[in-house]
């Protein structure tokens, strides 16, 4: 897969700027990854890790679905964007857009509201300081029924405070 394969998108909702490989219309999306930046970074900083993924399988044909975004004031998203601590902050944008790529969005992959409670956990990617976002995330959508999380990737990660691996490991966060 090379950046050509990737596809940048804009809702007008979140206006969070992200890039996703594009399925075809036969492919079901049986899994959705969210990956997330660290500071001074953007979405194309993970054109490299998707490529190897979906050279090794996990890619739009097979019904893998990634979503790189750019956070508010990265990449192409505007700073204008970020909601307040109070409202949510940069989590909060990251589930309203999934959301509306879900069922807002749904004419870029074809996906509808009750295909979409049929997913699979979603894997949510952290790097550097967008781990702090990741765990938030993990958070915020562990909240929200029908999504799950089946896996969180942290890679190169800031400091978490008391989090711990085995805290992690066994879901006690």
């Amino acid at each position: 897969m090379a950046a050509d394969d990737l596809y940048r998108r804009t809702p007008p909702c979140t206006q969070l700027s992200f890039l996703t490989n594009k399925l075809s219309s036969e492919s079901a999306v049986r899994q959705i990854s969210i990956l997330v930046h660290g500071w001074g970074c953007q979405a194309t900083h993970f054109i490299p890790l998707i490529a190897s993924l979906s050279a090794n399988g996990e890619n739009a044909e097979h019904g893998f679905l990634y979503l790189a975004v750019d956070l508010a004031g990265h990449g192409e998203s505007p700073t204008s964007i970020l909601p307040g601590p109070e409202k949510g902050g940069t989590a909060e944008l990251i589930v309203s857009l999934f959301y509306e790529v879900l069922y807002q969005q749904k004419c870029y992959y074809g996906i509808n509201s009750t295909e979409a409670q049929k997913l699979s956990p979603i894997i949510l990617h952290g790097h550097s300081m967008g781990t702090l976002t990741t765990l938030e995330l993990l958070t915020a959508f562990e909240d929200r029924s029908p999504v799950r999380v089946s896996h969180l990737i942290l890679l190169d990660g800031s400091w978490t405070g008391g989090l711990t691996a085995e805290s992690l490991n066994s879901g006690d966060l």
